[in-house]
């Protein structure tokens, strides 16, 4: 094995997800790259950010505010992989089909194996996009790992 790929989305099985993977890269002396995949959708939502912004008493575009997010949860899944032992190469944060952005994305990176946690989006998003760990079972190639 030369490298693993962490995709995250902030939900609690993906901080347990990179938690794996920490221990993982230290046990294997592996560098971790993470991904979190913005979905184009939510990028269009019309209630993205109206807690945000109510609470905060702003007007912050919806893109923005999930960009910003995007980059609390990488910050936070590469605090939780140097935790476990594990050291990161790269995070990005890409928008598009999550399955899809992953999958290339380990591609690209030539990884030998991508953790993902087993349920990320709340049971709304999930029925409307899919389950992201379903589909890259469905059509990922190299070893995928799901963390409970």
């Amino acid at each position: 094995m030369k490298r693993i790929t962490l995709a995250i989305d902030g939900s609690e099985t993906s901080l347990r997800a990179a938690d794996f993977a920490g221990e993982l890269s230290e046990a294997f002396d592996l560098p971790v790259d993470i991904i979190h995949a913005i979905h184009p959708e939510l990028l269009t939502a019309p209630t993205a950010g109206l807690a945000y912004e109510r609470s905060e008493g702003v007007s912050v575009a919806p893109k923005e505010l999930l960009l910003a997010q995007g980059e609390e949860y990488l910050v936070a899944a590469a605090r939780r992989v140097k935790a476990a032992g594990g050291h990161v190469d790269k995070s990005k944060k890409r928008i598009g089909s999550p399955v899809k952005t992953i999958r290339d994305f380990a591609d690209e990176a030539e990884a030998d194996v991508v953790i993902v946690g087993s349920r990320g989006l709340g049971q709304v998003e999930g029925l409307l996009m899919g389950s992201v760990s379903h589909g890259l079972h469905a059509t990922y190639d190299n070893t995928l790992v799901t963390v409970q």
